[in-house]
C-alpha cells in the first residue's frame, strides 16, 4: 500500500511538472496594447469609484500614486476631469525592459492623449507580463520630427503637462533626462539648475495656462524659436535655440533664453 501511495505521489508531481511550462514567449507589442486597453476600458467604467490597487495590469507603485491624488481635482490617468467615452492606442515602442504605449481620449471634442509606461516582469517559470507603471499627459513626440518649431512645442506641451500632475515636477524629478529632442549639454544645463530654486525652461514659478509658439527663424544647422507662455491675463516669451544635427535630420532644443 505504501509503495502504491509512493507511486501515485510520484505520478502526480510528474504530471504537474509536465504542464508547466518551463519557458513562456514575451508578449509582443500587440499583447502590450491589450494591457493597456483592458486597464483603461476598466479605468473608465471603474477607476474613480473601485480602488486600483490589487488590479493585475498596473504596478502597486502605480496603484498607490493614482489613490494618493483621489480628490485632489487631478485625475493622473486620464489627464481629464471628464470620462472619455473611448479610447484607441498607437502600437507600443518597446526598449529592452521598458516600453510605451500613447493612448488617445476620446471625447466630443478634441482627443487628447497620454503615454502608458509599462515594466516587463519575468516570474516563476520564465512567464513574463507587463505592468503599467507611469503615465504622462501627452504623447511623445513622433520619431520623425523634424521641424524646430514642432520640437519646441511638443517639449513645453510635454513639460507642462507632466508639471501639473500632484507631486510631479519634471526638473527635480529628472523626467527630462530620457525627453528626446534635447541635446546634451542643454540636459547637463538642466541638471545644474535643479534645486536652486530658479526654473530655467518656464522662467517663473507658476504653470501657464497654455503655450504657443512662433515660426522658426532659421539660418544653416541653427534656429530660434519664441516661445509664449500664457498666464491668464500675462504671457511671458522665452527664445529656444534649436540645432540640427545634419546626419540624422532632426533638430533639438540646446538652449533657452528668458525674455520678457
Amino acid at each position: 500500500m505504501q509503495r502504491f501511495m509512493l507511486a501515485m505521489i510520484l505520478l502526480l508531481v510528474g504530471l504537474s511538472s509536465a504542464a508547466t511550462p518551463t519557458q513562456a514567449a514575451a508578449p509582443d507589442a500587440s499583447n502590450l496594447r491589450t494591457v493597456t486597453d483592458e486597464f483603461y476600458s476598466w479605468y473608465i467604467q471603474h477607476g474613480r469609484t473601485h480602488p486600483v490597487t490589487g488590479h493585475p495590469f498596473i504596478t502597486r507603485d502605480l496603484a498607490q500614486r493614482v489613490e494618493a491624488s483621489q480628490g485632489a481635482g487631478f485625475d493622473p490617468v486620464l489627464c481629464a476631469q471628464n470620462i472619455p467615452h473611448g479610447i484607441s492606442t498607437d502600437p507600443a515602442h518597446v526598449e529592452g525592459n521598458r516600453a510605451s504605449v500613447t493612448v488617445h481620449l476620446h471625447f466630443d471634442g478634441p482627443d487628447p492623449a497620454v503615454t502608458a509606461h509599462l515594466l516587463r516582469f519575468e516570474g516563476l517559470h520564465g512567464i513574463v507580463t507587463w505592468k503599467i507603471n507611469d503615465i504622462t499627459c501627452g504623447a511623445p513626440p513622433a520619431p520623425a520630427m523634424t521641424a524646430p518649431q514642432q520640437v519646441t512645442q511638443a517639449f513645453y506641451e510635454w513639460y507642462i503637462a507632466y508639471n501639473r500632475v500632484p507631486g510631479q515636477h519634471a526638473l527635480n524629478d529628472g523626467a527630462y533626462r530620457d525627453y528626446p529632442y534635447l541635446t546634451e549639454a542643454f540636459k547637463e544645463r538642466l541638471e545644474a539648475s535643479r534645486g536652486a530654486g530658479y526654473n530655467p525652461v518656464l522662467c517663473a514659478q507658476d504653470i501657464p495656462a497654455r503655450v504657443s509658439t512662433d515660426s522658426a527663424y532659421i539660418t544653416g544647422d541653427t534656429a530660434s524659436v519664441t516661445v509664449r507662455l500664457h498666464f491668464g491675463g500675462s504671457e511671458r516669451h522665452i527664445i529656444a535655440r534649436v540645432i540640427r544635427d545634419p546626419a540624422a535630420d532632426i533638430w533639438s532644443i540646446d538652449d533657452l533664453a528668458c525674455g520678457h
